[in-house]
């Protein structure tokens, strides 16, 4: 007697040898004919430093099973998100189903504290510094949060004539 095919079912979390099991053949000389299908589990993507150990507390997601083959696992898996550093490729194709990829990640630089002073000068003395801003700080190209227009006010009021308000508002 000669059993047909079944399709090898798709289990999350591990992928099969066989696309398919049966077709076998069973003859009276031999009645315990068996068919084996073996799953093992599949690999993850595992977020590395540039030295290549593993990122402490990082997520090591499992890849995706192929919803229509059970030997294989999903293309373009995306990347976790690790706080404080980058991926350096945003998906992984596993080349082997159940082999870990390991990502290298990047450390972001945080952006430093920075000071700026706004200087209010009279071009007529020479740019001599009428008064100042005094320090403003904030991170490197993030937006200041200030404003010249009271201490303009204050100055056209004792007499001083605009120019130029070179600050952004």
């Amino acid at each position: 007697h000669t059993f047909g095919n079944v399709d090898t079912p798709v289990i999350d979390g591990y992928h099969a040898d066989k696309h398919t099991a049966g077709g076998t053949t069973i003859t009276p000389e031999d009645l315990t004919k068996e068919v084996t299908v073996t799953y093992t589990p599949n690999g993850k993507i595992i977020p590395v430093d540039p030295n290549g150990n593993p990122i402490p507390n990082a997520p090591t997601p499992t890849y995706t099973n192929d919803p229509t083959d059970p030997t294989k696992v999903t293309p373009d898996e995306p990347t976790p998100n690790v706080p404080g550093y980058t991926p350096s490729t945003p998906t992984v194709t596993p080349t082997d189903p159940g082999k870990d990829t390991p990502v290298p990640y990047t450390p972001e630089t945080p952006a430093k504290d920075q000071v700026a002073i706004v200087n209010y000068v009279d071009s007529d003395e020479g740019n001599k510094v009428i008064t100042t801003s005094g320090n403003l700080t904030g991170k490197a190209g993030a937006k200041i949060d200030y404003s010249t227009a009271s201490t303009i006010q204050d100055l056209e009021n004792k007499g001083y004539v605009l120019v130029n308000d070179g600050f952004p508002a």
